[in-house]
């Protein structure tokens, strides 16, 4: 059962920050949402169709979701963090996450060792991938701030609520 997150909700003065926050992001949210929408209609139809069935079930995410309208379940914002190579296992197999860079880093590269590619990961940089499917990490260097903020969906989120997660047609995992 899905529940608020307790670094929201663990001090009155975490949650006023934590909102606040929440309600800073809405624009960026908006921006992913329409994004989706733009790469895979589907995927966006699928989000739309489990957010309203997860604010219909739990009156919080309705509160939640009038500071920050993300269609996405999970937003994870990662400081001056470096990941090693993997695959994103929890999300559906052929769904997409955004992945937003900020800060002031001057050398930032995404890696994607299946197609021996690096990617060049400077603020201000939107990175669109189906992170089950293809695997990647960050790298960065030191010691410029450096923020990641990354936008995802998880797949017991769908099966909780009996949503079928649908995407317009995805190349195999290589």
């Amino acid at each position: 059962e899905p529940v608020i997150s307790k670094d929201l909700v663990q001090t009155c003065g975490g949650f006023h920050h934590a909102t606040a926050l929440l309600a800073e992001l809405s624009l960026l949210s908006l921006k992913v949402n329409a994004w989706l929408q733009n790469i895979d209609p589907i995927q966006h139809y699928s989000q739309e169709t489990l957010m309203g069935k997860v604010k219909d079930s739990y009156p919080y995410m309705r509160a939640l979701k009038v500071l920050d309208p993300l269609l996405m379940e999970g937003r994870a914002i990662m400081f001056n963090r470096t990941t090693p190579a993997h695959r994103d296992h929890r999300d559906p197999p052929k769904a997409w996450a955004c992945l937003v860079a900020l800060g002031w880093i001057t050398a930032g590269t995404l890696y994607f060792p299946c197609l021996n590619l690096r990617v060049h990961y400077l603020p201000g940089d939107v990175v669109w991938l189906r992170g089950y499917m293809l695997e990647h990490d960050s790298l960065r260097s030191f010691p410029h701030l450096h923020l990641c903020i990354a936008h995802f969906t998880h797949q017991s989120l769908y099966d909780c609520f009996e949503v079928e997660y649908e995407t317009d047609k995805a190349p195999a995992p290589c």
